[in-house]
């Protein structure tokens, strides 16, 4: 059970480029429908491409630029998302399907690390790789808060048991 993100900006994007497209040729259609003189005349646009060679500057630039954005929409559309729900171990029974949000496991995993004596404060970013925590502290004692909040973020890991045990990371910034 991975649920992942949606792609809404490649959506976005495409939707956006063929609206444009779709506009610019039914505003063309109804200008000639109508007869009035059209915004782009065919014939104008006609005699400037036939004047343009396959290897002018402007030609080569154009190609570059819509070929790497095509690549970069491809790309995102076929690469999977981040996921948004991160899967939990069903142990032996596998029938259970459970998972955690990514918010929630961080929300969780913070108020663990919050807890640590000389924690002031604390930020903890969940993913299904790599738990990063960053806490504040006012004690002179860094390297022993670092070592009591991985810990706790350990033990509060093995009790919301991902499927995946994700490296922790812990970093600790001294209050002044």
């Amino acid at each position: 059970m991975i649920r992942r993100s949606r792609r809404t900006i490649v959506a976005a994007v495409t939707a956006l480029l063929l609206l444009a497209a779709a506009a610019f040729v039914a505003t063309w259609g109804i200008q000639l429908l109508a007869n009035k003189p059209p915004l782009i005349a065919p014939a104008q646009v006609a005699r400037q491409l036939h004047a343009t060679t396959w290897d002018s500057p402007r030609v080569l630039a154009a190609a570059a630029i819509l070929a790497v954005l095509a690549l970069i929409l491809a790309v995102k559309a076929m690469l999977p998302g981040r996921a948004l729900v991160l899967p939990l171990d069903a142990g032996d029974n596998a029938e259970i399907s459970a998972g955690v949000t990514r918010r929630g496991m961080g929300n969780a995993l913070r108020a663990a690390a919050a807890q640590v004596p000389g924690t002031d404060s604390a930020t903890v970013a969940a993913g299904s790789t790599r738990v990063t925590a960053l806490v504040r502290t006012s004690l002179g004692a860094p390297k022993q808060v670092a070592d009591e909040v991985k810990a706790a973020l350990a033990e509060r890991l093995t009790t919301i048991a991902p499927q995946r045990m994700p490296r922790v990371r812990v970093r600790v910034r001294e209050q002044r």
